[in-house]
């Protein structure tokens, strides 16, 4: 057989084969391969890279497994609404949560319309998800931030951090938000709302196709990493823990019932009204991990969501709870 040139090199393809079944088929490591060939383990690892070029090696990721199917078919049945269920890995919250919006990124891919105007609330999840996206040219699609800025030192509760990012890898528009998203007073609020600049931002919300958020974990929750929940001054920290809520959707915090709390404090918010976000035409969630099962059941009940997107792990930790 004529060895085929590749690359500078000439390689069998036969002896491709070879080398391939013993790594893909026997689990024979590359070290042991590269003893058995007299090669080296960089050859070895070259020669599975030719093979798949050449199609002697066809890799296919298997996008959806029936667990996960199932998972989603049980979640609807016990809460209604659509669940897309990804894969995960129990671990710690930080880690769980990023896991989860890496999943979800192509599932949001295929969920953003060609032009128009995304909403991105941020987050650890969501801006997981933003950072995994890769080059995604969109340039006709915009996107605005919808709620103020938690941390400028922790850009995964930036807002504008993370519509920047997202425009970065799109090509399109990115409208920030220049604004805290909490104020002390309710005139505080008032006054930084009636800004021009602010106005302008503010403006663009009634034109959101979709909106993508994602949940904070119960405030009384301990986690590995900076939450909003730890950007609450204690005051209003202690009063939502003491009147269990559990997540948020957009800002707009709830309790396991579905029902949003309302207070002198959380007016001092700046986010979009219930009436805005119930407006969006698709609002999309993503949360995972075993510290948010509470939170997903009570994002669910508050019917804002059109799809929520979690992992497998707070699935189960869902059903787990419900049939508790």
């Amino acid at each position: 057989m004529m060895a085929e040139k590749t690359g500078g090199t000439s390689r069998d393809p036969a002896l491709l084969r070879v080398v391939a079944e013993m790594y893909y088929e026997r689990k024979l490591s590359q070290r042991e391969i590269s003893e058995l060939i007299s090669s080296s383990i960089p050859t070895v690892s070259r020669m599975l890279a030719e093979a798949e070029r050449r199609n002697i090696v066809q890799i296919r990721v298997i996008k959806e497994t029936p667990d996960t199917t199932d998972l989603e078919k049980l979640l609807t049945k016990k809460l209604g609404g659509t669940f897309i269920v990804t894969g995960g890995q129990h671990s710690n919250p930080r880690t769980e949560s990023r896991l989860t919006g890496v999943g979800a990124a192509r599932h949001i891919v295929g969920m953003l319309p060609p032009k128009g105007l995304v909403g991105w609330a941020s987050g650890h999840t969501t801006s997981a998800l933003v950072e995994s996206l890769g080059n995604t040219p969109l340039p006709r699609l915009d996107s605005v931030a919808l709620v103020g800025g938690w941390d400028d030192h922790q850009s995964h509760l930036d807002s504008n951090a993370l519509v920047r990012s997202f425009a970065e890898k799109t090509g399109g528009n990115a409208f920030t938000l220049s604004s805290p998203a909490w104020l002390p007073t309710a005139e505080a609020r008032e006054a930084i709302l009636s800004h021009p600049m602010i106005q302008s931002t503010l403006s663009l919300w009634p034109e959101v196709d979709i909106a993508i958020t994602g949940s904070g974990m119960p405030p009384d929750t301990a986690s590995n990493y900076f939450t909003v929940a730890d950007r609450w001054e204690s005051k209003l920290r202690d009063e939502m823990v003491r009147r269990g809520v559990v997540g948020d959707i957009c800002g707009a915090i709830f309790t396991i019932d579905g029902d949003f709390i309302r207070s002198d404090l959380t007016d001092h918010f700046v986010l979009p009204s219930l009436e805005q976000i119930q407006a969006f035409p698709t609002t999309v969630a993503v949360l995972g991990g075993h510290a948010k099962v509470k939170s997903l059941i009570g994002l669910s009940r508050t019917k804002l969501a059109d799809v929520i997107i979690t992992d497998q792990h707070c699935a189960e930790g869902v059903l787990d709870y419900l049939a508790s």
